[in-house]
């Protein structure tokens, strides 16, 4: 369904809305079946930095039971950095909202002793 949309605010409200739901589930979240955090992990895949977030967001609200997705967060977080332009003057706060802040907060959640070099700064 997500997939199915080129329009970016339909993609990111959507994944905005996911994660939101999966936060609201509380301890429940950890009993997410292996396709949906299959299909959650692909949304670090979209061209929309915020889609990503949200995506990764997802995935740390499920906790433990999102290591699966742990390569998915790896190569995110690789391209995600590659992307990062901080601006002359730009408050480097904004930083921690993008989809890198959001990885690595889903790897501190997901698995602590997976957390790649850099993120220390994200938490």
């Amino acid at each position: 369904m997500l997939r199915a949309s080129s329009d970016t605010d339909s993609r990111t409200g959507f994944a905005a809305q996911l994660a939101e739901f999966v936060a609201a589930q509380r301890g429940e979240a950890a009993r997410i079946d292996a396709p949906v955090v299959d299909d959650m992990a692909t949304l670090l895949t979209d061209a929309d930095d915020w889609v990503r977030f949200y995506g990764a967001a997802s995935l740390g609200f499920v906790g433990p039971g999102a290591r699966r997705a742990i390569p998915a967060l790896e190569k995110a977080l690789e391209e995600s950095r590659a992307e990062v332009t901080m601006h002359p003057g730009q408050a480097s706060v904004f930083g921690a909202l993008s989809s890198a802040g959001a990885i690595c907060t889903a790897f501190m959640r997901i698995d602590l002793n997976r957390i790649p070099a850099g993120c220390e700064d994200h938490h």
